[in-house]
């Protein structure tokens, strides 16, 4: 009988730690109607943003998970990927049903302000253990273009996307896991055949070789004497005088965490310095990336201009942590009429 109640215990034991998630509040349910002006110049590559918005939440459902239980992140997407085209990040761009047009939108529990993620069907684990661990209310999204030529005749399906959390094991119900859920609708689309154009002052910025005594003895984020301008001319047809014009800057590779617009070195060999970062600028003020409401022209001009600065950033101050070598960065800058 001894034998037998260890046995018990270990299997009561085993059996308590895999607890279920637990859960608080409710299923937030949303439909975006969007209301896009989308530029169909063939001159624009697939796999550009063609229009974007950002949305709030609201408040969703609230949870408490375990990583080491193996809880799972599931999110569904009802229309398929696009085959052969990537967007933000590179990660995968899906159907919206007009074709030409897919579409990305930002994952709800791994974006936050300045650092959004596209989100990607299918299940992961848990990225945290509670919500409250980055509650960040906003969804963002983003129509790609997907083919040469859009069908502007065609009509959009509705994607609808879920994002849930929980077991399939301890936490069967789909609706018990389910946090939050959208759909999008393209509504009284406006198709324009020509649109501003961008275009920098050069397409490569190479700033000069700093000795590393003289990036160190610079604070973190201030001026170098090697920052240096760029300048971005965004010209305006006829048709798009007079309409508000939106601007923001998305980091190609991995932006920071130690604070805005800075993006880590993508040469990650040995030949890329270590600890070192390029900052990007606008008026002496670091760039927030993916913010879609703090960069306008109030009214689009046949001409207007964006200044901005490139520096190094200095990541560490130990000067250990500091080697010589190579640094690139990449920013992508995204124009848009409203």
């Amino acid at each position: 009988m001894k034998r037998m109640f260890i046995l018990l215990m270990l299997l009561v034991t085993c059996g308590e730690a895999a607890a279920k998630c637990s859960y608080s509040g409710s299923i937030q349910r949303q439909a975006f109607t969007i209301r896009a002006k989308i530029p169909t110049d063939d001159s624009i590559p697939v796999g550009s943003i063609l229009y974007s918005t950002k949305y709030g939440t609201g408040n969703y459902k609230n949870f408490t998970c375990s990583q080491k239980d193996n809880d799972q992140y599931i999110t569904t997407i009802s229309t398929a990927e696009v085959a052969g085209v990537t967007g933000i990040h590179g990660m995968p761009v899906y159907e919206t049903g007009i074709d030409g047009i897919g579409f990305q939108v930002s994952d709800l529990l791994e974006s936050k302000n300045g650092a959004l993620v596209p989100a990607v069907a299918g299940s992961v684990l848990v990225p945290f253990e509670k919500t409250s661990d980055n509650y960040y209310k906003f969804v963002t999204v983003w129509f790609i273009k997907t083919k040469q030529v859009i069908d502007t005749s065609g009509s959009d399906s509705n994607p609808s996307i879920s994002f849930s959390v929980g077991n399939p094991t301890t936490n069967p119900s789909a609706s018990d896991r389910l946090l939050y859920t959208t759909t999008i609708k393209l509504k009284n689309t406006t198709y324009q055949a020509t649109s501003c154009d961008i275009s920098p002052s050069s397409s490569q910025i190479t700033l000069g070789r700093i000795k590393k005594s003289t990036l160190m003895s610079v604070s973190r984020g201030g001026v170098t004497p090697e920052q240096k301008n760029i300048l971005l001319t965004i010209n305006c047809p006829a048709g798009s005088i007079g309409n508000t014009l939106m601007y923001w800057f998305n980091p190609i590779g991995t932006s920071s965490t130690s604070g805005d617009g800075i993006i880590n070195n993508m040469i990650t060999d040995n030949s890329g310095a270590k600890n070192v970062g390029i900052i990007f600028k606008q008026t002496g003020t670091p760039l927030v990336f993916y913010d879609m409401d703090s960069y306008s022209f109030n009214s689009a001009a046949t001409s207007q201009v964006i200044n901005l600065t490139a520096d190094y950033y200095l990541q560490s101050n130990s000067v250990d942590d500091i080697t010589n070598g190579k640094v690139k960065a990449m920013l992508e800058v995204v124009i848009q009429e409203q």
